[in-house]
């Protein structure tokens, strides 16, 4: 399954949009940091490194994609684009 169609990715683009909008649309670093440390002791049916990257996507101001998520995972079953959609020198 490509990683325009992941149901993993899918999953953690909806954990992000839903934690946003419980957020009030505000997304400050720590509070992303906060919740990456409360995934990480949920048994979440979503690859933690997917989600490591979907929530780190907030921290560099980009709006989590499947492209970017799948770029920074890097795994070779989902396929990953050659470039991410920002430009990773200057965030």
């Amino acid at each position: 399954m490509p990683y325009t169609t992941n149901k993993e990715i899918e999953m953690a683009l909806q954990v992000v949009k839903n934690w946003v909008k419980n957020e009030g649309g505000e997304v400050r670093s720590s509070a992303v940091v906060r919740q990456l440390i409360k995934n990480s002791r949920q048994n979440l049916p979503i690859r933690e490194d997917i989600l490591i990257a979907a929530f780190g996507l907030l921290i560099l101001g980009v709006e989590p994609n499947a492209a970017d998520v799948a770029w920074f995972v890097r795994d070779g079953q989902i396929g990953f684009p050659t470039e991410p959609s920002f430009d990773f020198c200057t965030v």
